[in-house]
């Protein structure tokens, strides 16, 4: 049979202030090796982040937007199931999608990067300045700094830009919704 279905999963958190603008938390469940890095570490972080708001919702502060939390199936066989939802959901996501975060192999090693759209690069910094580095040589932002060899106080690691081959891909490059990805890097193995 040359047909396989995929299926996508979500779960959704409807925000208290501003239901109609959504922030959507997705990464790929399938994988083309053992998947462990590639991408395993990137559903975890979707599911941990859900399992994060849930604690909050149920201690009486649920976010502002509603948050779609998305694994996305077939995304090694060329961004299918991503894709699709935003094709489906074209129209209320153009509308209401404030932004796209993407988990895509986000943990494979010690060194911290992350890249998006222009416009969501301070708020990774400075999320990036309130978490302990896994390293406890300071937070993710001061180990980040140092790793980059910044001499001048004013210079900033450098970010990405986003290009395509990861789900963020219809958000992005068809709808225009800004998008943030981030990880732990290193050598593959």
């Amino acid at each position: 049979n040359g047909y396989k279905k995929t299926w996508d999963t979500f779960g959704v958190v409807r925000g208290s202030q501003f239901p109609d603008e959504i922030v959507i938390i997705g990464g790929h469940r399938d994988a083309w090796g053992p998947g462990t890095a590639d991408n395993v570490s990137g559903t975890v972080s979707v599911l941990e982040a859900a399992q994060a708001i849930a604690e909050e919702v149920r201690a009486g502060r649920p976010p502002k937007r509603t948050i779609i939390f998305a694994t996305w199936d077939a995304e090694e066989w060329g961004l299918l199931g991503s894709t699709e939802f935003v094709e489906e959901d074209t129209t209320r996501l153009m509308k209401s999608a404030v932004a796209y975060l993407n988990q895509d192999d986000v943990a494979q090693g010690p060194n911290f990067s992350g890249g998006g759209s222009p416009s969501l690069r301070a708020l990774l910094r400075d999320i990036a300045k309130d978490i302990p580095d896994p390293s406890r040589e300071g937070s993710v932002y001061e180990v980040w700094r140092k790793r980059a060899h910044l001499a001048a106080d004013t210079a900033e690691p450098s970010m990405g830009d986003p290009g395509g081959g990861s789900d963020f891909a219809g958000f992005y490059n068809h709808l225009g919704i800004p998008i943030a990805e981030w990880g732990f890097g290193g050598a593959g193995g």
